[in-house]
């Protein structure tokens, strides 16, 4: 009902009221009565203007706001799928008949990989309709009976509970993981998505909705951490679940207790055996495991995100320590390990940019590694690298030969080193194909104008054969083990040639 137009009716009737009023000489006349008959509308108009103002439209929208609320709680809103709130219901239903009817209930939980560098590339809105998109064909599949939910960010959960043996649940999972990978069309740009998948089963992996979601994320993480398509839950993965999180834990509590430290492995100079840079290396003293490898909770801060606040720290301590160094013996080029996770930050460039204004290192004397995995998306990579190029840093390819190496990518890529792997340089003298490849690195960079280091060094035939192919620098225990700052510098600073 429109409000406006009834209170100018009303009006309307009440001035009409008026002015049958004014022309009454006895209340027997007939304008007494019409008067009285238009107040009467008029009242009445004004009456359901304030019913309607006061109860019935707000009560509409408490309706509408109810059910608003209603579809937030229970859909996820890119999606428009039912979320987690609604599955952990769905899964309480389908468990309790399936207990009643001795039947099993798959939870299937599977996550897009590399939603995030999709994400970035080609913007959110891109992202966004990916995900409604992957969940409108997870929902089209006709294989069986399944329920779709949307998890958070890139993940959904597919509810089967139409089975007695666990032989055809698997072959219908099966089914459904091709079909995810099937060409996805979208804006004129044709995707292939790879999934992840974890599954669960009830009555085997858990006996609660919560519980039964809980071991279906703790098997799809196993599958990513394995590079697996699927995987089903063990109890195993439970415990190495638990110590996961237990890692992720102290390590946050010691990038605040400062139990993180630097070692520094010298760089040398292949044709005057002269120090010419040195690569930090993280290191972690725990208070009460003692020394926990890198290798061990690296991944884990990987993982979690809380590498790029480790890695800010190692670069500001590096740039921090070789300032020192520089200002009281010579100038050194110190080597800084990025991580995928930090490659992909948005705020990568600023974040470098910051480190060498606090620490006033001279931003040549800082040299950046990634990893040829580092360049996932080439079109982005080559975007970070320019920016970070445009400060004045170093960039080498660390671990080169190991990854998807492409003569077309290398020439394109604003590098000014490939780091040689160790594992190359380590059966120099017991592999001639090692030989092959160091001889063919080595004879590229030069073509390329760019610098060779070789790392793994370990005896001095594999230094003969590496100083034969006129490799700029080497680095290995032949030289030194990673030393700690002040043993670094009483072993190579104050003593400025290597011996």
């Amino acid at each position: 009902m429109n409000v406006n137009k009834n209170l100018i009716l009303g009006m309307i009737f009440c001035i009409v009221s008026q002015g049958f009023m004014l022309q009454i000489q006895d209340v027997s006349d007939l304008s007494f009565t019409l008067s009285m008959i238009f107040q009467l509308l008029g009242y009445f108009i004004f009456q359901e203007v304030y019913f309607n103002v006061y109860v019935t439209i707000p009560l509409e929208r408490q309706t509408v706001t109810r059910e608003q609320l209603n579809y937030m709680a229970h859909y996820n809103e890119v999606t428009g799928l039912p979320n987690r709130r609604s599955l952990l219901l769905h899964l309480r239903d389908c468990m309790h008949s399936a207990y009643s009817e001795n039947r099993t209930v798959g939870l299937l939980v599977i996550n897009i990989n590399r939603f995030k560098i999709i994400n970035d590339s080609l913007g959110y809105q891109f992202g966004d309709q990916l995900l409604k998109t992957t969940g409108e064909r997870l929902k089209q599949y006709r294989g069986g009976k399944i329920e779709v939910f949307s998890l958070d960010s890139d993940r959904y959960a597919v509810v089967l509970s139409e089975f007695v043996e666990t032989k055809l649940l698997n072959r219908q999972v099966s089914e459904i993981l091709q079909h995810f990978k099937e060409p996805l069309l979208l804006k004129d740009r044709e995707l292939y998505l790879t999934p992840s998948a974890g599954i669960s089963l009830f009555p085997f992996d858990g006996s609660s909705p919560e519980e039964l979601l809980r071991n279906a994320n703790t098997a799809l993480h196993f599958a990513k951490d394995h590079g697996m398509d699927l995987n089903r839950y063990a109890v195993s993965m439970k415990r190495e679940a638990q110590k996961s999180l237990q890692m992720e834990h102290d390590i946050r509590k010691g990038l605040k207790r400062g139990e993180f430290y630097l070692e520094y492995q010298p760089q040398i100079d292949l044709r005057t055996n002269e120090v010419v840079g040195v690569e930090a290396l993280v290191r972690w003293q725990h208070p009460v495991k003692g020394t926990i490898s890198p290798a061990d909770f690296i991944p884990i801060a990987e993982e979690s995100g809380l590498i790029v606040p480790l890695g800010e720290w190692v670069l500001k301590e590096a740039c921090s320590q070789n300032r020192k160094w520089q200002q009281q013996y010579k100038p050194l080029s110190i080597s800084v390990n990025l991580s995928i996770r930090q490659f992909q930050d948005v705020h990568l460039t600023d974040r470098i940019q910051r480190v060498l204004l606090d620490t006033g290192l001279d931003p040549t004397c800082l040299e950046l590694e990634i990893t040829e995995s580092t360049m996932l998306d080439f079109d982005q990579g080559i975007d970070v690298l320019d920016r970070i190029k445009k400060l004045g840093v170093q960039i080498s390819i660390d671990d080169f030969g190991t990854g998807y190496s492409s003569l077309h990518y290398l020439k394109k890529l604003p590098i000014d080193r490939l780091k040689i792997d160790q594992s190359f340089v380590r059966e120099l003298m017991e592999d001639h194909s090692n030989k092959a490849i160091v001889s063919t690195i080595t004879s590229m960079a030069k073509h390329l104008q760019l610098k060779v280091t070789a790392e793994g060094v370990e005896n001095e035939e594999q230094l003969l054969f590496l100083q034969e192919q006129h490799c700029h620098e080497g680095q290995g225990y032949f030289f030194s083990k990673p030393l700690k700052s002040e043993d670094f510098e009483s072993r190579f600073l104050k003593v400025v040639v290597y011996n």
